[in-house]
């Protein structure tokens, strides 16, 4: 604005430069205190301070902080201009933004390339708006909207209203890893950031008969002969249930999960009476796991012994069972740890020994190279004579193939890319 006054007291404004707004019309009222910048001498001259209004903001009243002439007051010509503006100074009390919502440190992406997860951080400023933005990385690699991770099948869309960003996952496995989003709140000058490890993973698919998990099936409430639907669609469903397993909604890391209720002999069973792998040759992997790392853990296969970690029994203490030509060349994988010798036999103290030395809580268990037949599976999980809640059952897989030690870990990282720190 120009103004009507000159000299070094009080400032008289006159009209708004062309382009411009009066003060009042800005919205300034009487009493408000403004930052000032004034410039005279065809801007060789220049003073910055804090102005108070008055007279229907035509009157400002000038407190110098700093200026051309030493820090004092200019001696104002009719020429002078003066603005409201911003210096450092304005922000050097002005935090960064805070998380109300902070962003989570470990998000799963879905794999079928169009369903959206969403990311929520939502950041408040008491002084100015906010926007949120994103960045990534995985190693020294940087990604933004031009240069998307691999993990994603699109750009990550942010409602700048709510700060929910939705991500979509890639349907190609080889798209399959991890990379670093960074979600970003500033309001402008300062910028608070979160750092989520974004993972895209997949299972094997190849050979699969029969996927059960209790996340996608309508089960009931305990007792009886609940069934699990089959994810992959291939077989019928699956009873469940003998000496009233107990179905818990918040079981195992808060999703639904079967477990053996406590009591002498309480314990699953698991029987797959549709699966068929015409040699009968495939693998079988389960997501359990036991409260109690003293608990006893096994699986039959039809009444005939295939694993056997733990048992009060000492004709059951053995690896993989009865010699028999399903089992002679079975392969054993726990919690991502072979067992060594699989098929021996011997001593309940020995084979307990064996197990502790590599795990102390059964997570997951894979058996491959194991011939089922083709007259049906029974798992027996969590039998026990002390009251004991034990063997929580989440998910059952079949394969009519083997798979390898690293598609066992793959199932592995898989679920515990939805269990956290549940899975070992």
């Amino acid at each position: 604005m120009s103004i009507s006054s000159t000299g070094t007291g009080n400032v008289t404004l006159n009209a708004a430069v062309a382009g411009y707004r009066t003060f009042a019309a800005a919205g300034i009222v009487d009493t408000d205190q403004i930052r000032y910048i004034i410039e005279d001498a065809n801007g060789t001259a220049w003073e910055i301070g804090i102005g108070l209004m008055s007279s229907s903001a035509t009157v400002m009243a000038r407190t110098v902080e700093e200026s051309s002439n030493s820090n004092n007051a200019l001696n104002l010509t009719s020429s002078a201009k003066v603005l409201i503006g911003l210096t450092a100074g304005d922000f050097e009390a002005n935090p960064a933004p805070r998380w109300t919502t902070t962003p989570v440190t470990s998000l799963n992406l879905a794999n079928d390339g169009s369903t959206a997860v969403t990311l929520t951080g939502v950041a408040v400023d008491e002084n100015f708006p906010v926007r949120y933005s994103w960045d990534g990385y995985s190693g020294s690699t940087i990604y933004d909207a031009d240069s998307l991770p691999p993990q994603l099948a699109s750009a990550p869309a942010i409602n700048q209203s709510t700060g929910v960003t939705s991500l979509v996952g890639s349907s190609t496995s080889s798209n399959a890893g991890t990379y670093y989003h960074r979600t970003r709140a500033t309001d402008g000058i300062n910028t608070t950031t979160q750092t989520t490890e974004v993972k895209l993973q997949f299972i094997p698919m190849s050979g699969m008969t029969g996927w059960y998990d209790t996340a996608t099936s309508t089960i009931g409430t305990s007792g009886g002969q609940p069934t699990i639907s089959d994810v992959s669609g291939n077989n019928n469903n699956v009873g469940l249930g003998v000496n009233s397993p107990v179905y818990s909604a918040t079981g195992f890391a808060s999703k639904p999960s079967f477990y053996a209720g406590s009591g002498t002999n309480a314990h699953i069973i698991f029987e797959d009476a549709d699966y068929s792998g015409g040699s009968g040759v495939g693998s079988m992997y389960l997501i359990m796991t036991n409260e109690d790392p003293s608990d006893y853990q096994a699986m039959y296969k039809n009444n005939s012994l295939l694993w056997s970690l733990r048992n009060h029994a000492s004709s059951y203490s053995r690896a993989m069972g009865y010699t028999n030509s399903h089992i002679t060349s079975a392969v054993l994988r726990v919690n991502k740890t072979d067992v060594p010798n699989p098929t021996a036999q011997g001593s309940s103290t020995a084979y307990t020994t064996l197990i502790d030395s590599y795990t102390d809580r059964l997570h997951s268990i894979g058996i491959t190279n194991v011939d089922f037949g083709t007259s049906g599976v029974l798992v027996f999980g969590g039998l026990n004579s002390a009251a004991h809640s034990v063997g929580h059952l989440r998910a059952i897989l079949f394969y009519n193939r083997n798979l390898s030690n690293a598609e066992m870990d793959q199932l592995h990282d898989y679920y515990k890319g939805i269990y956290g720190s549940d899975m070992a």
